[in-house]
């Protein structure tokens, strides 16, 4: 058994120590901030580059209803499919899943298992107990 010694175990030694490093680097330095009808992402994250992102109506909706983990199937009959779905276009739960798939691409949400969860942590810590409604789908930004 050669899983203690070598240059696997040096490589795998290395990559733990510049996670920590990186992790320490960047602790809280994915946020976001909700308007009106919007959601602001700032990303300081040294991996990334400084980046800002805005995501208005349904996107924002959809971001933040993934703060805790959900499924795609969930989320759209969640935000379109009860009693308080806005009027106007729907997206079905391939459409969101697809949104998602994006958020991942661009580093603001990981997939695991079908569900996905947003990464950026709420700027100020009362913007996390709003209701998720103060952001609805269909709503536009000014």
């Amino acid at each position: 058994d050669d899983r203690g010694s070598g240059p696997e175990r040096a490589r795998l030694l290395e990559r733990v120590l510049e996670w920590r490093r990186v992790a320490s680097e960047n602790r809280g330095a994915l946020r976001y901030r909700r308007g009106r009808s919007f959601v602001r992402i700032d990303d300081a994250r040294t991996t990334f580059g400084r980046r800002r992102f805005y995501l208005d109506g349904t996107e924002a909706a959809i971001y933040l209803a993934c703060d805790a983990g959900d499924e795609p199937v969930r989320i759209a009959a969640r935000l379109f499919d009860g009693p308080d779905a806005p009027a106007g276009p729907r997206w079905s739960a391939v459409e969101v899943r697809r949104f998602l798939d994006e958020l991942v691409g661009e580093g603001l949400a990981i997939a695991e298992g079908g569900r996905y969860l947003a990464l950026a942590l709420p700027a100020e810590p009362r913007a996390a107990a709003t209701p998720r409604s103060a952001v609805r789908p269909g709503a536009r930004s000014t």
